[in-house]
């Protein structure tokens, strides 16, 4: 396998060019033309969209109004890419297989459903520290009142991968 080449590897400290704990200011001094967006998700958390080409990375600094203007100056805590474009060292990226997941990171240990948005996210037995694996909603297979299992439906999919601090 080759080197996964920087400009697009997701690692524990972070996705592509963009790195947890420093602040969008400064980012946007070492890369040109810096495009971000105020966005929001499903429970109201007040996120920051960056765009990298035909990809992007979503990033939270802690901030709590989403309707509320950008603070360029906190620092970055959590960074997650739904696009395909970014991957992990040994090529794990949103759109993977969990079949393809599982044969690098080790079997699965738990697929947790969360209670507000029923988002469910997969821990493999070695996956890397800090990184969280969302799936495609409808991917594991609960029993009635459960909220966790290992069980999958055939060809499941890595819906985004995110890393925190």
């Amino acid at each position: 396998m080759f080197p996964v080449p920087a400009d697009v590897l997701i690692s524990s400290t972070g996705i592509g060019p963009i790195r947890l704990g420093i602040s969008l200011d400064s980012i946007a001094k070492k890369t040109k033309d810096l495009d971000i967006a105020r966005t929001s998700d499903g429970e109201g958390v007040a996120l920051v969209e960056i765009a990298l080409g035909l990809d992007t990375v979503i990033a939270y600094s802690g901030e709590e109004d989403p309707s509320s203007a950008i603070d360029a100056t906190k620092p970055i805590r959590s960074l997650e890419t739904m696009t395909p474009g970014f991957q992990t060292a040994v090529g794990i990226h949103a759109g993977s297989l969990v079949s393809d997941a599982e044969s690098v990171y080790g079997r699965i240990a738990q697929i947790e459903k969360s209670e507000i948005e029923s988002r469910e996210f997969i821990t493999f037995a070695n996956q890397p520290k800090g990184m969280t694996f969302r799936l495609d909603n409808g991917s594991g297979v609960f029993d009635e009142g459960s909220t966790t299992t290992t069980r999958l439906v055939p060809r499941a999919r890595i819906f985004s991968i995110m890393v925190s601090m």
